[in-house]
């Protein structure tokens, strides 16, 4: 029977702005560390180097907009994703950040 190595495994990560890669991750020599932390080192080496196939989404931003509304002068805000709406809807405001313009 085949002697399993638990000290290396296969990693996949990812962050918000690295699309996700696999790794052949190996576990090193115990280190001193605080509770909850890791406590061996870790040596990484890549195995696939993917490209981001979407880099136009890492642009993408979410807004709050906040209008008042002319019948009642009731507050209110709209929170949205920046990219999903036309940019003729919005206007540079001389306060703070954005105003919508809506139709009325």
């Amino acid at each position: 029977m085949n002697k399993v190595d638990e000290t290396r495994f296969i990693l996949r990560s990812e962050s918000p702005v690295d699309v996700p890669n696999y790794s052949l991750a190996t576990l090193g020599d115990e280190i001193e560390a605080t509770a909850g932390e890791g406590t061996r080192t870790l040596v990484r080496a890549p195995i696939t180097h993917f490209a981001d196939p979407t880099p136009q989404l890492r642009k993408i931003e979410n807004r709050i907009v906040r209008y008042e509304r002319e019948a009642d002068l009731l507050r209110l805000s709209l929170a949205f994703t920046q990219w999903l709406l036309r940019a003729s809807l919005f206007s540079r405001s001389t306060d703070s950040g954005r105003t919508a313009n809506f139709p009325k």
